[in-house]
């Protein structure tokens, strides 16, 4: 975690010739790509911090960020993964 923080603020303030709201994107995406890597915090909860990020630091707007959470086929492929994952966790025997 320490490793993503490090890497955020120094793409954060590094000296690229970028604007600025592309610049605090690539410094969310490192940090994201380092929480994932690093298993610091369950993926679920990594997502949904790359999403806040992106929202407070203003390189889109909350609605638009968080759009992609209400698409009724990601509600859908959610749903299924949800019902396939309690189908393997149980015992089914025929017979």
């Amino acid at each position: 975690m320490v490793v993503g923080s490090l890497l955020f603020l120094f793409m954060l303030f590094a000296p690229i010739p970028l604007p600025g709201t592309q610049k605090r994107l690539l410094s969310v995406l490192f940090l994201t790509f380092s929480l994932w890597i690093s298993e610091a915090l369950p993926l679920p909860v990594t997502a949904l911090l790359a999403m806040v990020l992106i929202g407070l630091w203003g390189i889109l707007p909350a609605e638009q960020a968080f759009s992609s959470f209400a698409n009724p086929i990601i509600s859908c492929l959610q749903a299924f993964s949800s019902f396939h994952g309690r189908c393997r966790c149980t015992d089914w025997t025929v017979g």
